[in-house]
């Protein structure tokens, strides 16, 4: 049923809660497992000279980016290796939903496994969550599991 499974981790605690499931589902449908971490480019500190940007700065910041988000990959891969599994690991730049629907069809995903922070209310009307955009969007079925 399911052949290829995408996990977006943003470098949370809470985001990690879906590796014991998604482990779990990948082993019993025999998946491989790709994990995805976007970085935000809106988050991104502009470093300006004379209200253009500087390459060099905007160079050292994607490098670093890079680094920090392998460095948070890779202990979230060594918990798929516990589990028996070899996650691929991607790091990607841009908007996060966009980005996880993108490597999910370029990837040929079946299924998205991924946290949720569960805002309510106004909170979920102001700002939305990546989760939301993902499922609402997406052409695979979304596992989404509740971070406490």
């Amino acid at each position: 049923m399911y052949k290829k499974m995408l996990v977006p981790v943003d470098g949370s605690l809470r985001s990690e809660v879906v590796v014991a499931h998604a482990a779990e589902t990948a082993k019993a449908f025999g998946c491989s497992i790709r994990l995805l971490t976007v970085v935000d480019l809106d988050k991104r500190n502009k470093v300006t000279q004379d209200g253009a940007a500087d390459e060099a700065a905007s160079l050292a910041w994607v490098e670093s980016q890079i680094e920090e988000a392998e460095n948070h990959l890779r202990p979230v891969a060594e918990r798929f290796e516990d589990h028996g599994l070899k996650p691929e690991m991607e790091v990607r730049f841009g908007n996060p939903p966009v980005e996880i629907l993108k490597a999910a069809a370029e990837y040929g995903t079946d299924i998205i496994a991924m946290a949720t922070r569960s805002r309510r209310g106004v909170a979920r009307l102001m700002f939305g969550s990546v989760a939301d955009q993902v499922l609402k969007e997406s052409h695979v079925p979304v596992l989404l599991i509740t971070a406490a």
